[in-house]
Order: structure tokens, then C-alpha cells, then sequence
């Protein structure tokens, strides 16, 4: 019978820990972290894309008008 009553004391501070579920829901917000991250970059990465074609395209104008 003590057996009985320590499983379901176990079970019942097993189920009343809200610690297992404060790390779950630090690793979503981490996820979710991470794709707005990656978002940003690429966002990011396409306008620094298009200012370097900018400047090259620039620099291709002056090559040719002094030639």
C-alpha cells in the first residue's frame, strides 16, 4: 500500500511541475526568434544585393565613358 501512495504522490508532482513546461516555451520563443532572424537577414541581404549591383553598374559606366 506505501508503494501505491508514493506513485501517486510522484504522479501528482509530476503533473503540478510547471518547470518542463517554462522550457518548452523558452525553446518555441527561441525558434521563433530564429525565423524572424532569418527573415531579417534575407530581407537585409537582398537590398545589400541590389545597392552592390548599383555601384557596380555605376563603376561599369564610368570604365566605359573614358575608354
Amino acid at each position: 500500500m506505501h508503494l501505491l501512495t508514493l506513485l501517486r504522490e510522484k504522479t501528482y508532482r509530476f503533473f503540478k511541475e510547471e518547470s518542463g513546461a517554462s522550457a518548452i516555451e523558452y525553446a518555441i520563443i527561441a525558434g521563433l526568434i530564429a525565423v524572424v532572424m532569418i527573415g531579417t537577414a534575407e530581407a537585409v541581404g537582398l537590398e545589400i544585393d541590389k545597392v552592390f549591383i548599383t555601384i557596380k553598374e555605376a563603376l561599369e559606366g564610368i570604365n566605359t565613358s573614358e575608354g
